[in-house]
This record gives C-alpha cells, sequence and structure tokens, in this order.
C-alpha cells in the first residue's frame, strides 16, 4: 500500500524537483564544477541546462552563453587528454573536440544567429568556435572573418571619445593630424605598461598569440584611438586595447617638440 505524502512535503518536493531543473542553477553549479576544474561535471551540468532550456525556452541569450562555455570546456578536456596521452602538438585533440562540440556550437550559433538582443561578445565567440571547427584558413574563414570584424567594432567603441569631446564624427583624431615616425620625428618610448589580462575562453582553450594595433600616441604620452589591426579572438582582442589605454609613453618629437604619432603595438599573450 502506498502512502500518501502530506501536502506540505509534496510541495517542498516538487519546488526542490523544480531548482534542480532550473537551467540557470544548474549552469551555476557548472560555474562552481569549473572553479574546481571538475571539467566532466560542469559538462555534464551544462548538458542538462541545455536539455532544460530546449523544453522550456530555447533561444534565450543565457542558453547560448552556456553552449558556448560547453564547447569551450570540451576544448580544454580534449586538449588536455591529447597531452596525457603525449602526442605532439594540439591536431589530435582538436580531432577530437571536433566531433564531439560540433552539434554544441552550430547550436550556440543558431541562438545567436537568430536572437537580436544577442550579445555581440556572444555572437563572435559562436562565430570563432565555428571557424576553429572548421579551419580558420578553410571552410571557416568566413566566419573568422565575421568574428574579427565584431571584434574591431568593440575595440573602436571601447576608445571612442564621449559625445561631449566629439568636435567631427568624422575625424577618426582630433587636432593636427599625427606625424608619421621617421626623418626628424622620433618615436615614442614606453615609460609604463601593464601586461593584458587572459579572458577565461582563452585560457580553457589553450591560446597564446599576439594582436596587432593601430594606436595615436598624443603629445602628451597617451595612448588614443586604438584600433584593431589582426585579432586573435576569443576576448583577447578587448583585453589588449584595454591594457594598451593605461600605457604611458615619453612622446614623441619633431624638433625637440612633442607631436602626436601614429604607430603599431603588439601585445603577446602568452600561457605560463
Amino acid at each position: 500500500m502506498r502512502t500518501k505524502l502530506p501536502m506540505c512535503a509534496a510541495l517542498v518536493l516538487a519546488v526542490l524537483a523544480t531548482a534542480a531543473d532550473d537551467p540557470n542553477a544548474l549552469v551555476e553549479k557548472a560555474h562552481q564544477a569549473q572553479a574546481r576544474r571538475d571539467y566532466d561535471k560542469a559538462i555534464q551540468l551544462l548538458q542538462k541546462a541545455d536539455a532544460a532550456w530546449e523544453s522550456s525556452s530555447p533561444n534565450v541569450q543565457e542558453h547560448a552563453e552556456a553552449l558556448e562555455l560547453m564547447a569551450v570546456l570540451m576544448k580544454s578536456r580534449a586538449l588536455a587528454a591529447s597531452e596525457n596521452r603525449g602526442e605532439m602538438g594540439p591536431e589530435a585533440g582538436l580531432e577530437q573536440w571536433r566531433s564531439e562540440a560540433g552539434p554544441v556550437v552550430k547550436r550556440a550559433m543558431e541562438i545567436c544567429e537568430g536572437n537580436c538582443s544577442a550579445k555581440p561578445e556572444d555572437r563572435a565567440l559562436a562565430l570563432e568556435l565555428q571557424a576553429d571547427l572548421l579551419g580558420r584558413t578553410k571552410e571557416g574563414a568566413p566566419f573568422w572573418e565575421r568574428a574579427m570584424k565584431i571584434r574591431a567594432e568593440r575595440v573602436a567603441e571601447m576608445n571612442a571619445p564621449p559625445p561631449s569631446q566629439s568636435i567631427d564624427p568624422l575625424s577618426p583624431f582630433p587636432g593636427p593630424p599625427p606625424q608619421r615616425i621617421g626623418g626628424d620625428v622620433s618615436a615614442p618610448s614606453v615609460l609604463s605598461k601593464r601586461e593584458p589580462d587572459y579572458t577565461e575562453a582563452a585560457r580553457l582553450s589553450h591560446y597564446s598569440g599576439a594582436g596587432l594595433f593601430s594606436v595615436i600616441i598624443d603629445a602628451q604620452g597617451v595612448p588614443t584611438n586604438i584600433r584593431l589591426v589582426r585579432g586573435l579572438g576569443y576576448g583577447l582582442d578587448e583585453k589588449g586595447a584595454q591594457a594598451i589605454s593605461v600605457w604611458r609613453f615619453r612622446p614623441a618629437t619633431k624638433n625637440g617638440t612633442p607631436v602626436a604619432v601614429r604607430a603599431n603595438i603588439e601585445v603577446n599573450f602568452r600561457l605560463l
């Protein structure tokens, strides 16, 4: 004979069951597992969150973010497994990741492309993951180009002057045009610099490289008008621009007078 639960106990169990299936709660638990570097557990929790969203509200922004995190964690796990097997180079691990994460990245792309409110950084990351699945210089090249356009726009927006200071919106640099280094125009020199921060997506992807930025260093030695020339993706371009913005220089001079110059700055990202 089955014993009926008291109504209050049944209500508590129902609330607990609902909480256990709440995708946002599952994602929070996944972040906790990630912090412990228990990536298997984090991926399992994100898969449960994915299923919960698919059955309730499948195209919300948080769903895409969870799928992107799952794909990145899958990449980290595959690369680590490849290293543990003693395989030379990352390609074997990437092949394993491509076969596992393909549907996850495709679904994240669908949500970001179909959601007009998707954050630019999430749309860019989905494109970058898709490019890496297909090969950046192969079938994935169009996805990579689209991602780099978004990253370049974000870098430019980060360094845009406040509206109150904008004299001519069509002018890339207020005041006299920057000088070209060479001849009687000396190059600026670094007085202080800050190393860029890593993004979690890049760290988990074991990603290193160098981003290239075009910068105007004004007559006070302050970098302005920072623009992305060659991007890295995975949020590193924005981090590189943030780092450059706090660098300070001994300004360039022309005949002994400080002047603004345009220069290219390379920012290196290296995992220790």
